[in-house]
């Protein structure tokens, strides 16, 4: 057997990367139709022993292991525009962008650094489509495990840190309907953000809105699951990843901030099979109404497939199809 038709080139640049999404991603790739191997570029965590997986340290060894695939095509998977720098530095080789970042926020920490120049692998009209490849896995082991619920009551989730607009917007809608529900709460996960604590107490919500702090994988995965609705905001830094674990577990999602990453972003969901009236309507008190009516029902079996790894794998094949190495193709 020859070498692999594809070499991912995993860097690690959200923070809550994790080897298992390289993992999750060569799984889409085989369910495409292609031999693929990754290499990891950065990132803290201990990369697991498996035979189409490996560690570059960085850049430098990255493209160490493009040049010893002179036959493979490339796919650079980053948060970075273009691939950022692995990506400026490809020049003259088949190769293309894997964005993993659904919304950028506003002054990411890599956007003083210079993009690289590979076109993303699916685009529409507003621009690169990273939910429409974003995989997500849950652990067989955690799934196995009899799993307690994490609050006590119900509550719409924020999982990720919230811009400064965002959590004044979850914190808005979520007044509007706080009254319709004694037990219901707000719980946003990541690291601590000043506004959503100044615009709670603010509206007398000091006791309702909460701050839960960064959470492992796992335990996402439960806030996910028991979720009434989720907000994701678009105006921070939203790792693809994560949206598709949001709709995988089953959540209603609203998406907070405006313009075009916002837009883009609810376009990404209603393709995946978003309810409608959550993904488009946007962060408004009436939004997160109609989310909570919705909850888990309606398009949840659509939501929960659209990230398999089969389902991604298939919008792969479409996009890579036509470079499809002909010795594969056969």
């Amino acid at each position: 057997m020859g070498g692999p038709d594809l070499l991912l080139l995993d860097v690690q640049d959200l923070p809550d990367a994790r080897p298992a999404d390289a993992l999750a991603r060569l799984e889409a790739l085989a369910h495409a139709g292609f031999e693929a191997r990754a290499v990891i570029v950065g990132g803290a965590e201990e990369v697991p022993a498996h035979p189409r997986l490996a560690r570059a340290e960085g850049p430098r060894a990255a493209l160490e292991a493009v040049r010893a695939a002179p036959g493979a095509r490339v796919l650079v998977a980053s948060a970075a525009p273009g691939g950022g720098a692995l990506g400026a530095r490809l020049g003259g080789r088949a190769a293309a962008w894997w964005p993993t970042a659904a919304a950028h926020g506003s002054v990411p920490w890599w956007a003083r650094r210079a993009g690289g120049a590979l076109e993303p692998l699916v685009r529409d009209a507003r621009g690169p489509c990273a939910v429409a490849l974003a995989t997500a896995v849950a652990d067989p082991r955690a799934a196995a495990r009899p799993r307690l619920p994490l609050w006590d009551g119900d509550y719409v989730l924020v999982p990720a840190a919230p811009s400064a607009a965002g959590a004044r917007a979850a914190v808005a809608a979520f007044a509007a309907v706080a009254d319709a529900g004694d037990a219901l709460d707000l719980v946003v996960l990541g690291a601590p953000c000043a506004a959503l604590a100044e615009a709670a107490h603010a509206r007398g919500l000091g006791l309702r809105v909460h701050a839960a702090g960064r959470a492992t994988r796992e335990a996402e995965w439960a806030w996910l699951g028991d979720a009434r609705a989720v907000v994701l905001d678009a105006g921070a830094l939203l790792p693809a990843g994560l949206v598709a674990r949001a709709l995988a577990a089953g959540a209603a999602p609203l998406v907070a901030g405006d313009g075009a990453a916002a837009a883009a972003l609810r376009d990404g969901l209603a393709a995946l099979g978003a309810h409608a009236s959550a993904a488009a309507a946007g962060l408004s008190a009436a939004a997160l109404a109609r989310a909570l009516a919705v909850g888990a029902a309606g398009a949840a079996p659509a939501r929960r497939g659209a990230c398999a790894p089969a389902a991604v794998g298939a919008r792969l094949a479409a996009a890579l199809g036509g470079a499809r190495p002909a010795a594969r193709a056969a």
